[in-house]
């Protein structure tokens, strides 16, 4: 679906959906998450590493294989809720 119904604009800010309601349960979070160039769901700050304490040089290292696999997990999980879900439970409330 990505392309046709998501159309990114004007830069990663601008999300211009062309909504036909039958193709709602068709858009995935993901795609929406992607086309607006959303930050990752877990990042390790930027920081000055301190040459002299062995967590501080390998702490990215250590951690990017946990954080990419999370990362993925999330990215999973938004491709099988779709806008209409979404939709349809800010309606119940």
């Amino acid at each position: 679906m990505d392309g046709h119904v998501l159309n990114q604009s004007f830069g990663s800010h601008y999300l211009i959906l062309h909504l036909v309601p039958d193709l709602m349960p068709l858009i995935s979070l993901l795609e929406i998450y992607r086309v607006v160039d959303a930050p990752k769901a877990l990042a390790i700050h930027q920081y000055p590493v301190e040459k002299r304490c062995t967590v501080s040089c390998n702490i990215k290292s250590a951690l990017g294989r946990v954080l990419n696999e999370t990362q993925q997990a999330v990215e999973q999980r938004m491709s099988r809720i779709s806008l209409a879900q979404v939709i349809a439970d800010l309606r119940k409330k």
